[in-house]
């Protein structure tokens, strides 16, 4: 041995030449453990041929045992991986043999199972020496012509790693018999050679990806990926069949010669027996058609593939037939180009980046004929996918996920290529109006939104539309996918060509108009360059000029026309309409919305449009749907925010005199615009008081309305609109109270009694003199006063004659709703008679108290005609009014009320008194408070006849409150009301009750105390008491309580308590 060996490496040759003598399993596996101790970079040493050449005769023995042939495989893989192999080892001989060696203990390739002598260890030593061996020696000078036996090995050696990547039961064994297979393809680099494996390389790894048991993971697909990819690259690259592809050229020249096509070069070997290669078209065409079939198969299932690994290997594979392979497997080109496409567009990054460096790689060396060809073709494969999309979505069947892959797909080939969408649009147009088919708009989902300003502050705001609910697509990701597609092709296309197109659309189908417009919303968002617009196109942004054009063909559509819904209050609850109802409500919310798209994408520049678009916008603020309400508010919103105003009032305010004109004229046409009256409403309960001055003349052609339209059916609506000024306009300020000033008339008079007037006493002389003195200094004074405030009356700042006019103009107004609304309350209509008597109840806080008296008086008759009513809403409401007049003029009208309103409101609370009481009650019984059903009580708290009794009760109070004139009825309205003090009425009514009696101990608490005495069972002291002075001996006579048994008085026994207990504490 040479001297200069280390320890570890005679050892090594020690054990070889053991080997040589004598082979066994304990030598081989001592040899294993030596090698093992080597360097792990391969080394040249001086013994590796021989020690290769060892083993190598050990393991063509006859005789040898398994146990020591795995032993030998282990050993000789060792050597692979810890020496360098020399020149002796890469022989073309010594390859073959070393091969056919190592693949005679595989099983063999007709067996349907793995089982051979060797384990499973063995036979992964035998890949992995296969695959060291492709790799550590130089066999593609082997191919180089190829020969006969070397096509044979390469042939034997491939089916048998197939067979292994097949049936072999662990992953990690599959996946080892694909490394050495790349490895070995790799070798060969063979064109002939590469092309007669592709056949087989490629269904077998067809079988392993599309194929595959889910058992194998992710690693297998992978590598089966990895290994398709490089069989491709190595055969069938277009750098190896220049004189069979074809590329695109656009020029005349191009045109007019024919394909010029050379005679097929066959594979130059002498005397020999294998199969060649027909290098013709035909075996082109042939290899692309059966390629095409796999290849799509791979595509479209591997690219959704849940394991990152395999997404990855196949950016890999679609690389290589769109970069490397694109016209010679030309069939197969957009199948790639697609699976590229989407997987530029993964969640994962990894798999993004290198999709999209793949993509960049094929347009930069990508030619300018090419281009022009990848546009038209792109073009119509974009058509063909949404076209089947459509197809499959004529059917109410769940396609989100297949909508998503295709509308993904789309998006990319917009991201990466020209689209020719103007040539399409009408295609384009018809295929997205069946996939986002809307089911319904969701009345009870709000969908929220943000907006930006371009303005240098960059303020944001959000507005809300209700959620539309689409057939297809479900998912909010689903759906901004799809409207992320709309605004690419809107940002993408002419803007005029899109806009007569779709005009042209919605004015001929009217059946689809809601999914139309829809897609028009979503084209000015993508032509405003509003969204995720990456990368940004190159075309600019909407002006003007091109907004004014479509919203003039826009406000002129047909879809305008909605129902009117008259009797719903705005905010109170959501509507579901039926049929062409809620077809046209949902058209007109997205009609809307398009409004504050407009806006939005012109941002500040919008502002000469608003005299266009606010009256369309205001007609649908009130009187509709929740739906089309929400969506009118949603697009004020916006406009107000992109025109830069502080809010919806401030917008309203500043450009209420676009409305006022058509407004005006169309109250005075109610027939043929009977929503007009809404607009007023509309305008008034989103811009509040403020435009109430600016509304004068509108407001005054609705009161000329209301006369001229007294009993039709428009006389719900205008009484809305009276509704909402009354509710939204200022309360007036009362006049100051004049003081009256002496005079010189007065001054004489006072002192005319005083002189004449026995019982006043005998005045002093000196002292009359002096006060006459002062009272006429004191006039004088007040003449200077008067003189002085003559002269302020000039001057601007201490007074404003527009306010004192603007004030006496709404006192007039109001005093106008009153008396219409008196009008309105005897319509036969239960529901108009409510109304009116809400907007007079409404209109009578507003006056000041010197106004209002007069016009108190002139309504009077008309609301306490109500009371007599035999519709218990219409009773219900006229109390409300007498409630409202009793608080601001109740001393006025208390005369009036006692003659009047009393005995009407008495038959109310006699009639049906038996009504809010519980049966046991009205029987005379005595029951415990605890034991009774709370049901009874709940039941009746709801009804028309208890909130009569309770309205009744508060305007008793109210009216005793304002006037000791009820004094006289004090008795009556005690006797007729006790019943409401029983424990088993509702706690609304004790409660009233309770309030009523304390306001009649405030008239006369002597005289009512007898009564409630006997209700809470006390007894009555002697008349009269120094505590009652004014309690005669007359006063028993006025205990007459209904209740006939003192037994019953019990149930009255705590209220009545209560009140003698507050009337001591309060005398």
């Amino acid at each position: 041995m040479d001297a200069r060996m280390g320890p570890v490496e005679r050892e090594v040759m020690a054990l070889i030449m053991l080997v040589a003598q004598d082979a066994s399993a304990s030598k081989l596996a001592a040899l294993e453990a030596a090698l093992e101790r080597l360097p792990a970079m391969p080394t040249e040493y001086l013994w590796t041929s021989y020690a290769v050449a060892v083993v190598h005769t050990m393991l063509q023995g006859r005789s040898v045992s398994p146990p020591t042939i795995e032993c030998g495989l282990s050993a000789l893989y060792k050597l692979f991986t810890r020496c360098k192999l020399g020149p002796l080892e890469t022989t073309p001989d010594l390859f073959v043999t070393m091969i056919k060696t190592l693949l005679v203990y595989l099983p063999p390739l007709d067996s349907s199972s793995t089982s051979s002598a060797l384990t499973e260890d063995g036979r992964n030593c035998i890949v992995q020496c296969i695959g060291l061996l492709a790799t550590r020696t130089a066999p593609a000078t082997f191919f180089t012509p190829p020969t006969d036996e070397m096509i044979e090995v390469a042939f034997l050696t491939v089916a048998y790693l197939l067979q292994q990547a097949e049936k072999e039961v662990a992953r990690a064994s599959r996946v080892q018999a694909l490394e050495a297979l790349i490895a070995l393809l790799r070798s060969i680099d063979n064109v002939d050679v590469v092309a007669l494996l592709l056949p087989g390389v490629v269904a077998k790894m067809l079988q392993l990806t599309h194929h595959a048991d889910y058992k194998w993971g992710s690693k297998v697909p992978a590598k089966a990926l990895e290994c398709l990819s490089e069989v491709v690259f190595l055969g069938l690259r277009d750098s190896r069949w220049p004189h069979l592809v074809s590329k695109p050229e656009f020029t005349l020249e191009a045109a007019l010669t024919p394909f010029a096509t050379s005679p097929p070069t066959p594979l130059l070997r002498p005397n020999s027996s294998k199969p060649e290669i027909d290098r013709s078209r035909a075996w082109l065409e042939t290899t692309q058609a059966n390629l095409a079939i796999a290849l799509d198969l791979i595509c479209r299932s591997q690219r959704h593939h849940a394991k990152p690994r395999v997404r990855l290997s196949l950016v890999t594979l679609c690389s290589v037939v769109v970069c490397d392979c694109r016209w010679s497997l030309a069939p197969s080109f957009f199948s790639a180009f697609e699976a590229l496409l989407s997987l530029s567009l993964d969640p994962i990054l990894d798999v993004q980046t290198y999709a999209r460096q793949a993509l960049d790689r094929f347009h930069a060396t990508m030619t300018a004929d090419e281009g022009l060809w990848l546009t038209r073709h792109a073009t119509s494969r974009v058509v063909s996918h949404l076209r089947a999309l459509a197809k499959k979505c004529a059917t109410d069947v769940e396609m989100e996920a297949e909508a998503c892959a295709t509308l993904q797909v789309v998006l990319a080939y917009d991201q990466s290529t020209r689209i020719a969408f103007d040539a399409v649009l009408t295609d384009l147009l018809r295929a997205m109006q069946t996939i986002l088919r809307i089911d319904h708009v969701d009345a009870h989902v709000l969908a929220h939104e943000a907006s930006r300003s371009r303005s240098p502050s960059a303020k944001t705001v959000t507005f809300a539309y209700y959620r539309k609910r689409f057939v297809h697509i479900r998912s909010d990701a689903a759906v901004r996918l799809a409207t992320q597609v709309l605004r690419r092709i809107g940002a993408r296309g002419s803007t005029l060509v899109w806009i007569d197109h779709l005009m042209a659309q919605l004015r001929n189908e009217s059946e689809r108009s809601t999914e139309l417009l829809l897609v028009l919303n979503h084209f000015v968002l993508g032509a405003g360059h509003i969204g995720d617009l990456s990368p940004t196109p190159d075309t600019p942004p909407l002006s003007v000029h091109m907004v004014g054009y479509l919203l003039d063909q826009l406000l002129q559509l047909p879809q305008w026309t909605t129902l009117p819904v008259d009797a719903t209050p705005l905010g109170r609850h959501h509507l579901r309409l039926g049929g062409a109802a809620a077809d046209s409500t949902d058209t007109t919310s997205v009609l809307l919305e398009i409004l504050g798209s407009c806006a939005e994408a012109l941002d500040i520049a919008f502002h000469p449009l608003l005299m266009h678009v606010l009256y369309p916008i205001a007609e649908h603020l009130a009187g509709h749907s929740s739906v089309v309400h929400q969506a009118a508010t949603a697009t004020l919103d916006r406009i107000a925010f992109h025109c830069a105003y502080d809010d919806v009032p401030a917008l309203l305010h500043g450009n209420m005199d676009y409305v006022i004109d058509m407004l005006c004229s169309r109250l005075e046409q109610l027939e043929m615009y009977p929503h007009t009256p809404f607009v007023v409403e509309g305008l008034l309960a989103h811009a509040g008081s403020t435009p109430l001055p600016l509304l004068q003349d509108a407001i005054k052609s609705v009161l000329r309305s209301v006369d001229r339209y007294v009993s039709s059916g428009h006389s719900a609506g205008l009484l809305r609109v009276m509704k909402v000024i009354v509710t939204t306009a200022p309360h007036l300020a009362e006049a100051a109270p004049v003081v009256p000033r002496s005079s010189k008339l007065d001054a004489f008079l006072k002192e005319m009694k005083t002189l004449f007037d026995p019982n006043m006493g005998a005045p002093d002389d000196a002292a009359s003199e002096a006060q006459l003195d002062a009272m006429l200094q004191d006039n004088a004074d007040d003449e200077s006063a008067v003189l002085e405030r003559k002269m302020k009356a000039a001057m601007p700042v201490e007074h404003e004659p527009e306010a004192d006019a603007s004030d006496a103009a709404m006192r007039d107004l109001i005093k106008d709703i009153i008396v219409r609304s008196s009008y309105f309350m005897a319509a036969p209509d239960v529901a108009t008679s409510c109304l009116a008597s809400s907007v007079l109840s409404h209109a009578v806080l507003l006056l000041p108290l010197n106004d209002l008296r007069p016009v108190a008086a002139r309504v009077w008759p008309a609301v306490v005609k109500r009371l007599g009513s035999t519709a218990k809403p219409v009773v219900l409401a006229a109390l409300h009014c007498l409630s409202a007049l009793a608080v601001r003029c109740g001393d006025f009208l208390a005369d009036r009320f006692v003659s009047e309103a009393w005995p009407a409101m008495r038959l109310l609370l006699l009639v049906d008194s038996h009504e809010t009481l519980p049966v046991l009650a009205r029987h005379e019984l005595v029951v415990d408070g605890m034991t009774l059903a709370p049901s009874s009580a709940a039941s009746s708290s709801h009804s028309l006849t208890h909130q009569i009794h309770v309205q009744c009760l508060e305007c008793l109070t109210r009216m005793c409150t304002a006037s000791p004139a009820l004094e006289s009825i004090e008795m009556d309205v005690a006797r007729v009301t006790s019943p409401m003090l029983r424990s088993s009425s509702s706690p609304s009514l004790q409660e009233g009750a309770r309030r009523l009696f304390l306001a009649l101990a405030a008239l006369n608490g002597d005289a009512l105390f007898p009564l409630l005495a006997d209700l809470g069972t006390w007894a009555l002291p002697s008349p009269p008491t120094s505590a009652f002075p004014a309690y005669g001996a007359t006063a028993v006579k006025n205990v007459k309580h209904p209740v006939s048994t003192s037994a019953s008085t019990a149930a009255y026994t705590a209220n009545a308590r209560e009140l003698l207990r507050y009337m001591h504490a309060h005398p």
